[in-house]
């Protein structure tokens, strides 16, 4: 049983804030109680408090608009993260948070979108790109 009860409220004063600046509205049709979308008519992007489940933790992924996961090394490869930066980021952020509350770890989610995964959200690397070449 999963006692948290204000997930759709934290995400909507912490994802839906930052992802709107960026186009993106909630996609309430595909919506579950601890699984939300959002999309801005070319992708989504899934925010789920399950993945991790019984930890806490917040996890969320791009996701093509049929629902698709899309390997998440596919857009790390594209972006050219690099995972140490990647995990020093992380660590930095652990040191100055404390990683053991939801909105925390949403605070962290779009932490990490704004310094990584920028490029997805403003549309300068398409993720239809990204799947065309996941699929070859």
């Amino acid at each position: 049983m999963i006692d948290y009860k204000n997930f759709k409220t934290d995400c909507n004063n912490i994802i839906s804030t930052y992802l709107s600046s960026f186009g993106f509205r909630l996609d309430s049709i595909n919506e579950e109680d601890f699984i939300i979308f959002y999309t801005n008519n070319k992708i989504k992007l899934m925010i789920s408090m399950l993945d991790n489940f019984p930890h806490v933790g917040v996890s969320w992924e791009f996701i093509g608009m049929n629902l698709k996961r899309i390997k998440s090394s596919f857009i790390d490869d594209k972006l050219k993260i690099d995972q140490k930066e990647e995990m020093r980021f992380y660590k930095m952020f652990k040191e100055q948070n404390d990683l053991n509350d939801y909105p925390t770890q949403m605070r962290y989610a779009t932490a990490t979108m704004e310094k990584f995964y920028k490029p997805i959200l403003t549309g300068e690397v398409r993720l239809e790109d990204v799947i065309d070449e996941e699929s070859a």
